[in-house]
């Protein structure tokens, strides 16, 4: 399916919850896919977009969100993913700005090839990275960057296990492109 000028969206103020799937699409144009969610699975599926996609976890009164979603073989010009339970990217072309993923709990970045960036990985708080995978990708991106507050006494390591940047392998040029 195809959609041109008509978003997929909640609306500014709400949120929704449940299943929701969305795949075998192109968003041509104006449309775009805007998510704010506060539980059960969103999946995006072998879709295509020249605007940036947009997922939000929204935490719901006294406890935090259940969302689970899966961003899987798309073809994304963009995305913002925030606060979201529990987070797999995996086989996605990813291009365009903004590409930033914010205090996300649980996330598997898996097999990606990201041309310009930057590519940002953000936790508001120290030591939330230790739930955070990433591997096996094609990073391309002008820059890798990993942010969390210093915080005396907590540490967080991040592991590129595999990962390729297109043919740099000195510390020096690795230096220039991951940021901590």
């Amino acid at each position: 399916y195809t959609f041109t000028g008509s978003p997929v969206a909640t609306p500014e103020d709400g949120a929704t919850s449940g299943m929701i799937t969305i795949e075998n699409c192109t968003f041509e144009g104006d449309s775009e896919l805007n998510l704010a969610v506060t539980g059960g699975k969103v999946k995006l599926l072998r879709i295509n977009t020249n605007r940036p996609v947009v997922l939000r976890g929204i935490d719901r009164e006294g406890s935090s969100n259940r969302v689970y979603a899966m961003i899987h073989t798309s073809t994304l010009r963009g995305l913002r993913v925030e606060n979201v339970a529990d987070l797999t990217v995996r086989t996605n072309k990813l291009s365009g700005t903004p590409l930033l993923f914010r205090d996300n709990h649980e996330l598997l970045f898996d097999g990606n090839r990201v041309d310009g960036g930057p590519l940002v990985f953000e936790q508001t708080e120290a030591g939330r990275f230790r739930k955070k995978k990433f591997t096996k990708c094609d990073l391309l991106c002008s820059t890798v960057r990993f942010f969390a507050p210093a915080t005396p006494g907590k540490s967080d390591r991040v592991v590129l296990d595999k990962c390729w940047f297109a043919g740099q392998t000195g510390a020096a040029e690795l230096a220039e492109i991951v940021e901590d």
